[in-house]
């Protein structure tokens, strides 16, 4: 069952800003809206550093190529854009920094990584 929601008294710049927003990812005001509820409560993905490394490990990667191709899938899936992405991948890079593994980790993704592209 579907459920509609309404918010009163929504300030006319943050109208703007919304409508500007939808209209950068070709939505419209309503679609723009659920993407943004749907990102605020999406549950987030808890992994250790440890647990973190051991996934792209079984990745298999080869080459920087590889890669590069499993990056452009997931930014393809996912607005890279907002705030909630951002907040993300800053929350998973700090904790991959913080781990004793940082140096391994480092130099695990220097070697799969072509910084020429």
């Amino acid at each position: 069952m579907k459920t509609i929601l309404m918010i009163n008294n929504v300030p006319a710049e943050v109208v703007q800003r919304l409508r500007q927003h939808a209209e950068r990812h070709h939505r419209s005001l309503q679609c723009e809206l659920l993407a943004i509820i749907e990102e605020a409560v999406r549950p987030e993905l808890e992994l250790t550093p440890a647990e973190l490394l051991d996934a792209v490990r079984g990745l298999g990667l080869r080459t920087p190529g590889d890669a590069a191709s499993i990056i452009r899938a997931d930014r393809d899936r996912h607005d890279v854009r907002s705030p909630a992405f951002w907040s993300e991948a800053h929350r998973q890079s700090a904790s991959v920094a913080a781990s004793v593994h940082a140096q391994e980790d480092q130099a695990f993704i220097d070697a799969v990584t072509d910084w020429s592209e």
